[in-house]
């Protein structure tokens, strides 16, 4: 059995496995934190001792900027101070994220020959390594989803989005700039200010020079999947990066819509409970159901078109609160169970003592992924015990059996769907 072997022995296999995913080979390159994740994920309770591999997941999620892998030619993933782009699309930089705090630039660009034009540019994609890739098989491996080449001159192409739209607004704010405050002109210097932001499905970018503002609103194919924004050019040198990021988010309206947004729930039969679509972590739950006694949550599930991971599957949240919402007044969260094994209790009050078992019904990941995106139904049964929550349940022959024990705590446990990248709709629930 697994707790036979010794502990260094464990602690070495994930640690290993770690180091052998993110170390580049001479066949391969680094494999991408998330894809990584994943595999730490698939292995827990078989390859890996569970609480150990747990323990990796968890410094994987906090290592955000990606210090413990070893990187690609050795950079660093941030802007570096210079960047020679010969090709449009092959020299580029690592990709910024987008989302609702703007994102500002500053950089300078001149001919790298200038004896030819310099055609400096900005790549809009999504990919799990957060660089833009160039050959067909890293495009497929890594998910790779280009939305859009904004170039500064004015020319876009936008075949990954359902619709854009450019509007020129020239300088007008102070009189023209002096010569110095943008770039050299007879040097062949130009100076730019990029402003970027998202809000849901619409990405907004504006380019300005000493001219000029590009002000560029992108819809795209919905809201599922990541936004990343990369500089790039055709014989270009790239100086002077400055990069920030504002502390506060733009309201809700701030880019104006251009396009629907795109339901993947509508048309679905509603039951006891709203049918919900989790574009994103944790971005929608269901409204809490008092586990007051053993109760059985029923409902149809299916991934969205962009899911690609193993997590992007329903969770069950474990919480109490005033209003009965996730997030809600006197929100208070005790666990976290993901129907992808994973499961978390997030209050120090709190055990969590979960069993995880493979049935002769399990297909294999890559099939359970398959089958999350084709729909499946789904049942969760859970049973208060004192400060106890029992939960049981079996999806695609992954069984699980979690006991959640809130220690000295005799106020009311709530019972909430949420998850990532999926739909739950249908949902009923049963008494008894």
């Amino acid at each position: 059995m697994g707790e036979s072997i010794p502990e260094i022995a464990r602690i070495i296999a994930v640690a290993d496995a770690y180091d052998a995913m993110t170390s580049k080979r001479s066949y391969r390159d680094p494999i991408p934190q998330q894809k990584v994740r994943e595999e730490l994920v698939k292995g827990m309770g078989t390859q890996f001792d569970p609480a150990l591999a747990k323990i990796m997941i968890h410094l994987v999620d906090m290592d955000t900027t990606y210090r413990m892998q070893e990187l690609e030619n050795g950079s660093d993933p941030s802007f570096n101070e210079s960047l020679a782009c010969v090709s449009m699309g092959r020299d580029c930089t690592v990709g910024i994220l987008m989302n609702d705090h703007i994102s500002r630039i500053h950089l300078s660009c001149r001919p790298i020959d200038a004896a030819r034009e310099c055609r400096p540019a900005a790549i809009l994609f999504d990919s799990l390594d957060a660089l833009v890739q160039d050959t067909d098989a890293k495009k497929k491996d890594l998910f790779y989803c280009e939305y859009a080449v904004l170039r500064f001159d004015g020319q876009t192409t936008a075949d990954g989005v359902r619709k854009a739209e450019t509007r020129v607004i020239p300088r007008k704010d102070s009189p023209a700039p002096k010569a110095a405050a943008w770039g050299n002109p007879a040097a062949g210097t130009m100076e730019y200010d990029l402003e970027a932001v998202r809000v849901n499905d619409h990405v907004m970018i504006r380019v300005t020079d000493e001219k000029q503002t590009r002000e560029t609103v992108l819809a795209l194919p919905d809201n599922t999947r990541f936004a990343y924004l990369s500089l790039t050019g055709e014989n270009c040198l790239f100086q002077d990066f400055r990069i920030t990021e504002d502390q506060s988010a733009v309201p809700g309206d701030y880019i104006p819509r251009i396009a629907e947004e795109i339901s993947y729930i509508a048309g679905y039969p509603e039951g006891d409970l709203p049918n919900i679509q989790i574009s994103g972590w944790r971005e929608a739950s269901t409204p809490g159901v008092p586990v007051d006694q053993a109760i059985r949550f029923g409902f149809y599930t299916k991934s969205l078109p962009a899911a690609r991971l193993v997590w992007h599957c329903p969770f069950v949240c474990l919480f109490t609160g005033e209003d009965r919402k996730v997030e809600g007044k006197g929100y208070r969260e005790f666990a976290l169970v993901r129907l992808d094994v994973e499961n978390w209790h997030t209050d120090d009050q709190v055990s969590n003592e979960t069993s995880v078992s493979m049935t002769e019904a399990f297909p294999g990941w890559e099939e359970w992924k398959n089958r999350q995106k084709h729909g499946v139904t789904c049942e969760i049964a859970l049973r208060r015990d004192n400060d106890s929550v029992i939960l049981d349940t079996e999806n695609l022959g992954i069984r699980i059996h979690s006991v959640i024990t809130v220690r000295g705590f005799t106020g009311p446990i709530y019972a909430a769907l949420t998850g990532d990248q999926c739909i739950i709709t249908d949902i009923r629930v049963s008494r008894g």
